[in-house]
């Protein structure tokens, strides 16, 4: 399992930019929101991740999944197209929500042109954050794993020494 999520952490992070995608495909998202195209563009390999744009309102950042991979809608990430991602109840991943002042937008500042960075949040392992165009979207790593901020993924906790 571990191998699976750093697979499609991965993919998300290493996909590359598709275009055309026009602003409108996050009319009524919330900023940081991630979906994808899906079957009815015929293009499952095309996600969409919701960033700030001007005068206040949301742009479109399209990408395409790597190769030999498409966009999972369960799970939010890319994953190959031959392997299921996981089993149970727990694979899930949480989006995480707090209050600003939980997620303040000072966490991206070093950040501010970037289309994508991901980060351990401060002092909470089991959360991260993505940085898109400077601006913070805190999430929740699925149960049991916490964020390893040396391979940029949701990962087991380390094995505790007897």
């Amino acid at each position: 399992m571990k191998t699976i999520i750093l697979i499609a952490i991965f993919a998300a992070c290493s996909a590359e930019f598709y275009h055309p995608c026009p602003d409108r495909l996050c009319h009524g998202a919330s900023l940081g929101s991630i979906f994808g195209l899906g079957d009815k563009h015929r293009t499952p390999d095309i996600f969409v991740q919701c960033a700030p744009g001007a005068h206040g309102k949301l742009r479109a950042v399209c990408q395409r999944c790597p190769r030999h991979q498409v966009f999972s809608r369960k799970f939010s990430v890319c994953v190959r197209r031959t392997f299921a991602v996981c089993k149970g109840k727990h694979c899930k991943p949480h989006a995480f929500k707090p209050h600003p002042k939980q997620c303040p937008k000072s966490l991206c500042a070093d950040y501010p042109h970037s289309d994508y960075v991901v980060f351990r949040y401060p002092h909470k392992p089991t959360y991260y954050v993505q940085c898109t165009a400077g601006s913070p979207v805190c999430r929740q790593c699925p149960h049991g794993l916490i964020f390893n901020n040396d391979i940029k993924v949701c990962d087991f906790p380390p094995a505790k020494k007897h």
